[in-house]
């Protein structure tokens, strides 16, 4: 990074060098560009700004570049072989091996410092060594006939250490200048230089790309193209630099001036280097982490670190000996870290380079081996199936399920998109959201339709971005140390122009556009259904689906005949009341997915309002507030009992009527007062108003906000009052709609501070904060902090959208009927309202986006759906062929009542099953209860064991239950394993395999909990999920046990649930459960038949170490290479 940030650092004062000359000296300036590497002279002409008469001198002084590119799998013995190999076949005695990282170079120095032919003539190299130690290994590297060094980028530039007769890559450094800089080392009195490269680990194919992307940009004259950036800081340094050179100032401010410096720790130009930290829990270190995590964390975060729950106690500073100490942590809300790891900065050339490399057909590429090539091929083997959208990004699918949308835009652009991403499905209210990124694309757990993400087009677009992000990106981009003295926004501007790339923009912009009705997203070749078989393990040409008749009656034929005399809901209304948006509407609208129609029933007038009909579950509900209440009481009673000043707003007066508005607002906000007049001796413990009345007028067109947090808090930080917002949920875990609910009481407060005039240093935090109960019952309460600048930037357009829906005839507002619907007031006139106007919302597993498809063509039924899709596309009505194919199969499965089942293979349980174990959790007897259920199957045998444990949610009351639960099931598993078979779990949804960690995590010792984790992830098949990936079902709406048994007519009958969105009643029998779960899982055998061979039964300590004795053997391709092990 060194070399690539001083290029920064010139051409941030080059334009101004005229300035500079005439201040300081006068006279001609003379410029002089001197580069090693880079080609194209008219490039350094244009980023230096030099005149048109610019005198070039350049020499071809290329060498050819002799590559070797090994795969290691046996990473310890085989690297030992190879340095063998290396000194007695290749004859090589002096060898520098470069790692991209100081916990590699230690790595690698411990193992062949002590084994092998270097033994005792290894040197290592790297910053964090003193200045002393490093010229001893310099020197001794230049005297030594036979030596081997050990370096980071440290011996890239500047020193010499001789001649070198080859250099070793242990992985592909970042750039191609650090490339060139790191092979040219060797043989430099020859025209010819040799290196090898190292690939390794699960990402070995990645690496292979990445070298010979290299290569070819290396072989070509090509490196990274200088992007012109005018960095503040560096201007400051050199004018520094140059005030002290010319004593232009008295010695006082000089002094001064300097005095500043030290205190910022400034001694160059050069960023900090990045220092690994001792993560210390319990005064016993468990992990190396990085400086770029370190300088995320602050005392008081709780994290999730080595994989523990950890509250960090202190931060230790120390040069080469930091510190982070931390201690565990119960509580289940975490703030979330980016670790952006080693290549952080892989170059968009780079990135487009890769691509070159995967697209070639090319088979003979230059210093390949019989592994490395085998490599190529599965990396080129994975884009065979790609699907190519519009915006030329090609999406395939990676084996744990996510789509990997390939960009090739470098690690910076991927690292905005990814960063985008996840913020546009947060806002949109998706759950279980995954995504990463790196040099070539970005993976994640949805399918993203690009045209509707926020992309940063422009410049002030990069900034605004940055703002958002800053302090990750500070801590993760570390730039020129004087940024740490700029005021915080030229340091933000500094970022933004550091990470801004034209052509990366460019990019982001053809993502953004539209046109003729068709988003860049939209699939230009190739099929989703692809990837379906991908995972099914069918190969070959796609099978045409095989027809299985669904028994019983369809489904939504019964539910239409039950529903038929509910009456119609009429909703033709264009006028709305002039009642205030609530903070409780507002977190109902993400609630429910932002649906249209449930903001405009709110707004309705009293008369026109459809009637609430009471739910099944009715009760259910009422129990649920009232136990959201109780929380709420003994949240403030711990909050009082800590030492908390506490100051109520009260509802209702002492008769117990409802106070007026107007009344308890202006209790608010002298309230506040009060809280913020307290004396500083005062301020130790904190203090809050509880049920304080925010009001705003005319928030958008007549509509006013009102909102009643649970809690505003005031502290003291650097003199300055803090205003903190937070709510209190009865709630496991903090969810996407209560982070809304208490942005909007922030919106409000910052608002209302600004209308009132509150003078004094008073500033509403960017954070807010959710109380929670403690998971373990034990009685204690859990503070979720989190960030409101994404919610607080979205709400201008938040408001634009909601007076767009408020403004529209009722009969209008869209929606769409989800599982959550059944929780809204106006279920009961939505869902009749659907079966009877627009049946095609009961599609099963119907997307948002081909609703919309459907209803841009005026299509609301089923029969028509059917007539539309077996007639040919014309380009007027076309859409994309994917969605034409799902649309088609799901409609004929529910017009025609049967079964569509892709292909007949799966992987998604193994073929080598001794014993089926079935699990179950469901509601218990008792307040927070469970009952947990498992039966055991032999083969095709019928049920043989069941037992059922009633689980406590706390330690005390469940943890005998537990253990029980724990001891039968290591011993059930360890009777099954025997002649490479072994057990197997299969359970309905995803609730039973979470609760069951949970519990493990909570009431399990480390080695249960290691034993359920590896369970969960290795031999555990969820039934619905397999039912979902391999059918096209007749089941309208939600996948229950209940509609499966109906459609295959399966025993025992279940109960049937309230709608065709209710899941499964609670109050079925839990061995009526488990036989259906059995009964499904001996279906899916019967129609299914797995290629997957299932190893490795045993977890954790039963393992036996793993054998380290090398592979057989395979011919090398090099004439040349010794051992033939790679």
């Amino acid at each position: 990074m060194g070399g690539h940030l001083q290029k920064i650092a010139l051409s941030a004062t080059i334009a101004d060098m005229d300035e500079i000359r005439r201040f300081f000296m006068g006279g001609h300036l003379q410029k002089i560009a001197l580069s090693a590497t880079i080609a194209d002279m008219d490039e350094i002409r244009r980023f230096f700004d030099f005149s048109a008469a610019t005198v070039y001198i350049s020499e071809n002084v290329r060498k050819e570049i002799v590559p070797h590119l090994i795969h290691l799998k046996n990473e310890d013995e085989e690297l030992i072989a190879l340095f063998d190999d290396l000194y007695r076949l290749y004859k090589y005695r002096k060898i520098l091996l470069f790692a991209n990282s100081r916990s590699a170079c230690d790595k690698l120095f411990a193992l062949l410092g002590q084994n092998g032919c270097f033994s005792g003539a290894c040197g290592l190299h790297y910053s964090n060594l003193k200045p002393k130690r490093r010229r001893t290994v310099e020197r001794n590297f230049r005297r030594n006939p036979h030596a081997l060094c050990v370096a980071t980028s440290t011996l890239e530039l500047g020193i010499d250490v001789g001649d070198v007769d080859a250099v070793v890559l242990y992985e592909p450094p970042e750039s191609v200048s650090a490339f060139l800089q790191r092979v040219g080392r060797a043989n430099r009195r020859v025209l010819k230089t040799f290196f090898w490269g190292i690939c390794r680990g699960a990402k070995a194919g990645e690496q292979l790309t990445r070298f010979l992307a290299l290569l070819t940009l290396a072989e070509q004259g090509r490196v990274e193209r200088p992007l012109p950036r005018k960095l503040l800081s560096v201007l400051g340094q050199q004018t520094a630099s140059c005030i002290y050179e010319k004593q232009r100032v008295s010695p006082a401010a000089m002094n001064d001036l300097y005095h500043c410096l030290f205190e910022y720790g400034i001694w160059s130009n050069f960023p900090p280097a990045d220092e690994d930290y001792a993560l210390e829990v319990n005064q016993k270190t468990i992990a190396d982490i990085p400086q770029g995590v370190v300088g995320q964390l602050e005392p008081g975060d709780r994290v999730n670190l080595a994989g523990k729950r950890l509250c960090i106690t202190e931060i230790i500073h120390a040069k080469g000996a930091g510190r982070v100490l931390a201690v565990p942590s119960n509580r289940t809300d975490s703030k979330e870290i980016f670790w952006l790891g080693p290549g952080q900065q892989i170059s968009y050339e780079v990135a487009q380079s890769i691509r070159e490399v995967l697209k070639s057909s090319e088979l003979t590429e230059k210093g390949l081996f019989s592994r490395t090539r085998l490599l190529l091929e599965g990396e080129r083997g994975k884009m065979r199936d790609a699907v190519v959208l519009n915006n030329g990004i090609e999406v395939i699918l990676t084996p744990n399920g996510l789509y990997r949308y390939l960009t090739y835009i470098g690690s910076v652009g991927n690292l905005i998109l990814r960063w985008t991403i996840r913020h546009y499905l947060f806002i949109s209210g998706e759950e279980d959201v995954f995504v990463a990124s790196d040099v070539i694309g970005v993976d994640c757990s949805h399918w993203i339709d690009f045209s509707k993400l926020p992309l940063p087009l422009a410049k002030k677009d990069l900034i605004s971005w940055t703002e958002q992000n800053f302090k990750v990106l500070k801590a993760s981009f570390p730039l020129n140390r004087f940024c740490s003295i700029l005021p915080k926004t030229l340091h933000m501007a500094e970022m933004a122009d550091f990470l801004y790339d034209e052509r990366v923009m460019n990019a982001f912009l053809h993502y953004s556009e539209t046109s003729s009705g068709e988003t860049s997203s939209e699939i230009l070749s190739g099929r989703l259904d692809l990837f379906e078989r991908k995972l099914s393990g069918e190969k070959g040409n796609t099978p045409d689906p095989i027809e299985i008749p669904a028994n019983g009656p369809p489904l939504l034929q019964l539910e239409k005949e039950r529903q038929n005399p509910t009456p119609e809901m009429s909703l033709d209304c264009t006028s709305h009341s002039n009642r205030p948006l609530t903070g409780g509407i507002l977190a109902g609208y993400f609630r429910h997915l932002q649906c249209e129609r449930f903001l405009r029933l709110h707004f309705m007038p009293d008369h026109f309002q459809p009637p609430v009909i009471p739910q099944p579950d009715e009760k259910a509900a009422d129990e649920r507030i009232q136990r959201g209440r109780q929380f709420e009481e003994s949240a403030i009673f711990h909050l009082q009992k800590d030492g908390a000043t506490l100051i109520s707003i009260r509802g209702k007066d002492p008769h117990g009527h409802f106070r007026s508005m107007e009344s308890r607002y202006g209790e608010t906000i002298e309230g506040l007062k009060k809280l913020l007049k307290m004396p500083v001796q005062e301020s130790d413990d904190p203090r809050y108003l509880s049920q304080g009345l925010l009001i705003q007028n005319k928030l958008f067109k007549d509509v006013d906000g009102i909102g009643i947090p649970d809690l505003i808090r005031v502290s003291r930080e650097k003199g300055a009052q803090i205003l903190t917002v937070g709510d209190i949920k009865n709630s496991p875990t903090p969810r996407f709609h209560h982070k809304w609910q208490v942005a909007f009481y922030a919106f409000l407060l910052k608002n209302m501070l600004t209308s009132q005039k509150i003078n004094g240093d008073i500033t509403v935090s960017n954070r807010g904060f959710i109380l929670l109960p403690d998971q373990k019952e034990t009685g204690e309460i859990v503070e979720h902090n989190f960030e409101l600048h994404p919610y607080l930037a979205a709400f201008p357009a938040l408001f634009r959208n909601l007076d767009a829906i408020i403004s529209k005839n009722a009969e209008r507002a869209e929606f769409q009927l989800k599982g959550h619907c059944t929780h809204c007031q106006w279920f009961s006139g939505c869902y009749p309202d659907a079966l009877h106007r627009e049946d095609i919302q009961f599609l099963p597993n119907l997307s948002p986006g081909q609703l919309d498809q459907l209803r841009s063509l005026n299509i609301k039924n089923l029969e028509p759906a059917h007539q539309w899709l077996k007639d040919p596309q014309t380009e007027s009505n076309r859409i994309p062929p994917h969605t034409h194919q799902q649309l088609k199969a799901k409609t004929d499965a529910l017009r025609n009542h049967h079964i569509l089942q892709n292909g007949n293979n799966t992987r998604l349980f193994p073929s080598n099953i001794s014993q089926s174990i079935i699990l179950h959790i469901a509601p218990g007897g008792a307040s927070h209860s469970s009952v947990l259920g498992l039966s055991t199957v032999d083969g095709n045998d019928p049920v043989g064991e069941t037992r059922t444990w009633e689980m406590q949610t706390d330690v005390d009351n469940g943890g005998s239950a537990w253990r029980d639960f724990a001891a039968r099931f290591v011993v059930i598993r360890k009777e099954a394993i025997g002649n490479s078979k072994g057990p197997h779990v299969f359970s309905f949804g995803g609730g039973t395999p979470s609760r069951l960690l949970k519990w493990a995590e909570e009431m399990g010792d480390p080695n249960e909990y290691e034993l359920i984790s590896d369970w969960v992830q290795n031999h555990w098949t969820d039934l619905q999920r397999v039912f979902n990936t391999h059918f096209t079902l007749p089941i309208p709406g939600g996948l229950t046990l209940y509609s499966l048994n109906h459609i295959l007519d399966l025993e025992p009958t279940l109960k049937r649930p309230p709608s065709l969105f209710h899941n499964d009643p609670r109050d079925n029998n839990l061995k009526d459960i488990l036989l259906t779960c059995n009964n499904l899982r001996k279906w899916l055998l019967g129609h299914l038949m797995s290629n997957r061979k299932q190893e490795g039964w045993e977890t954790g300590s039963e393992r036996e170490k793993p054998d380290t004795t090398s592979p057989q053997p395979t011919t090398p391709a090099h004439p040349n290479s010794g051992k033939g092990i790679f």
